[in-house]
């Protein structure tokens, strides 16, 4: 295959530089600082977990030209900034398929209107990571593969060659038969998450420390996904099920507060709640509009969704405020 890797941040870099040490024909799309830092240093990996660091010098572009040709693009991108890569994808015609690699609740539909349902795949990245300098440090996700599927079926040929291909990379990939759903579970997952760390200011050794914020946590993740099972979606991961199901609630909140406690809990989820906040209103503003999630449906979830407002509310402001300054 010959692929781009659209957008060079910490998933992209990941993606990229481990597809193309695999072997395969890859280039990345950069843009800015990023692009220089790139063609002058490559891409900088630091495995957390062994502290091993690789320098890849994956071929770097700056632009996604309509008659550039490319077999799939990889897009990486958070949901906030999807809106800003579209016009370029849909207009690169020569791109046999699109597998977009986002949050997202309120289906396909803006995807599908601007690259085709004929090319749009839909994944979601099995790593955690952060990028310090032009080191990106990440973290593999035992629990959480890299999960690709059409946006609805069974995994077509396409997508078997996909994951053959990332896990040749060194990638763990498991295979949805409804991704478009898979996405709207994870997204009423991740949001409570947020919406907790966001409760204890992002800061998640205050929050493994507060009962209250744990209960509420558990309570809305528990809602969230019940609400979704009214919707007629297919049940969760078999992870999820076990956890907010088959546990009882106090199992669930001591697993969780010890998880919260841990490196784990910064790695995983504390380090992109920090920087995400943007994406998570609008994950979150997505998932209140869906039929059935509301206040009086899921009053724990929409406390979470809450505080992401508030988060973002203060974020926003700060951001405004620097911009002025400056």
């Amino acid at each position: 295959m010959k692929i781009l890797v659209y957008g060079a941040g910490v998933q992209g870099a990941l993606y990229g530089a481990r597809l193309f040490e695999a072997g395969h024909d890859v280039s990345v799309l950069a843009r800015g600082l990023r692009l220089a830092d790139l063609r002058a240093q490559g891409i900088i990996l630091e495995d957390r977990m062994s502290k091993r660091r690789t320098v890849t010098r994956v071929p770097i572009v700056d632009q996604l030209a309509p008659c550039d040709e490319y077999d799939l693009a990889m897009v990486p991108v958070r949901r906030e900034q999807i809106g800003d890569v579209l016009p370029a994808l849909s207009a690169a015609r020569g791109i046999r398929s699109v597998l977009f690699m986002h949050n997202h609740a309120g289906g396909s539909d803006q995807l599908v209107a601007a690259v085709g349902r004929e090319r749009v795949l839909l994944g979601f990245a099995g790593a955690s990571g952060s990028r310090q300098g032009n080191v990106v440090k990440y973290l593999l996700i035992p629990q959480q593969p890299t999960t690709l599927g059409e946006i609805e079926g069974p995994p077509t040929p396409r997508i078997r060659e996909i994951a053959a291909m990332l896990k040749e990379s060194g990638f763990n990939v498991a295979l949805s038969q409804n991704m478009d759903a898979w996405l709207k579970t994870h997204a009423v997952f991740v949001t409570a998450v947020c919406g907790a760390l966001y409760c204890a200011g992002a800061d998640y050794y205050q929050l493994a420390r507060s009962s209250e914020t744990m209960v509420l946590f558990v309570n809305g993740v528990r809602e969230g996904l019940r609400s979704l099972r009214t919707l007629g979606l297919p049940p969760p991961p078999i992870n999820l099920r076990a956890i907010f199901d088959w546990m009882p609630r106090g199992i669930a909140i001591a697993y969780w507060r010890r998880f919260f406690a841990s490196e784990r809990g910064k790695h995983y989820f504390t380090e992109h709640a920090r920087v995400a906040w943007a994406e998570m209103k609008m994950l979150s503003d997505e998932i209140r509009a869906l039929r059935g999630i509301g206040a009086s449906a899921a009053p724990s979830f929409d406390l979470l969704c809450g505080a992401i407002d508030a988060y973002a509310g203060r974020m926003s402001a700060s951001t405004v405020n620097l911009g002025c300054a400056h």
